[in-house]
């Protein structure tokens, strides 16, 4: 591993509606202490790609910090992996939506989350094409992404506000859903609620729908969940989802073609896509190098 001397730092500003200034103020200071070099970009919601391009671009980048939710974590993502540049990434899980840090157990307070970020830990995942976009750790169809979509448009953050959507979501939604699902070991016409495509254990909300999935195996999961009615949602909240075949489907897969008798609600990595009618899925192996605890690291060894 190359010795860090340069860092990034980018800070989406507006991400859960949390002022950063005290997060800041703490990175600044101990990156000072530590004798690195830092370099600071805060995200105005426009050009920041290439903004962040330019940087890495311009200047010797070691390593990349980001305090931000899912979206942003995604977009740096996108620019590592577009420019091929191999800079391990750090998180700072301070969005509304903070999914992948929740799969990579990245721990709560400012202090270990900065010593995992600068640590030696570095997982390479996967990451999952979906047409033209990336997801980095979960998408779906279905209810869910519905969901998503009314959340999106409501004050009340958190799970509270996700709960008090999921009721009009339920009453609304016309499911079951169709799919034809066209994996390596055949083509199948299903019907569920909501068909995921993980590359992860977690939901956001906590729900393990994929206890065995792994974020650098060079797999997938499609998991079709049969029935997803208020309690179900209640209990994806508690990570007490229950599994049986009788209520969800998995297929572990390396691609995938998905279609679906009408468009239906789409998201990816939290962001609602709108309504699509059919995705093409593939597997980028270990492309996403990102820093991780020891304990975690040595649980995901290859």
């Amino acid at each position: 591993m190359r010795e860090i001397k340069k860092v990034l730092f980018i800070v989406n500003p507006i991400s859960g509606n949390q002022d950063k200034d005290a997060l800041i103020d703490f990175v600044e200071k101990q990156l000072k202490n530590r004798q690195l070099d830092l370099i600071s970009y805060s995200t105005k919601g426009e050009n920041d790609k290439e903004a962040i391009r330019q940087i890495l671009g311009s200047q010797e980048i070691d390593r990349i910090l980001v305090a931000g939710g899912d979206g942003t974590i995604k977009m740096v993502a996108e620019v590592v992996i577009a420019e091929d540049k191999n800079i391990p990434i750090g998180i700072f899980p301070e969005g509304s939506a903070n999914g992948l840090a929740l799969n990579l157990e990245i721990p709560e307070s400012k202090e270990e989350q900065l010593d995992v970020a600068l640590g030696e830990n570095i997982l390479h995942i996967d990451v999952v094409k979906i047409n033209d976009d990336f997801s980095l750790h979960i998408a779906d169809f279905g209810v869910n992404a519905e969901l998503i979509k009314n959340f999106e448009k409501h004050e009340l953050r958190g799970k509270i506000g996700y709960l008090i959507q999921s009721i009009p979501t339920l009453v609304k939604s016309n499911y079951p859903f169709e799919f034809t699902i066209e994996t390596q070991e055949g083509v199948y016409e299903k019907e569920g609620t909501v068909l995921a495509i993980a590359n992860c254990q977690k939901y956001g909300t906590g729900a393990r729908i994929n206890p065995d999935g792994k974020m650098n195996d060079g797999k997938f999961e499609l998991i079709l969940f049969k029935n997803l009615n208020l309690i179900d949602l209640i209990k994806t909240l508690t990570d007490n989802l229950p599994l049986s075949s009788d209520f969800a489907e998995t297929f572990i897969c390396n691609s995938a073609k998905i279609k679906c008798k009408k468009g239906l609600p789409f998201q990816v990595d939290g962001e609602y896509i709108g309504e699509v009618e059919q995705v093409e899925v593939s597997i980028m192996k270990k492309i996403l190098p990102v820093t991780v605890s020891n304990s975690f690291a040595q649980e995901n060894k290859n």
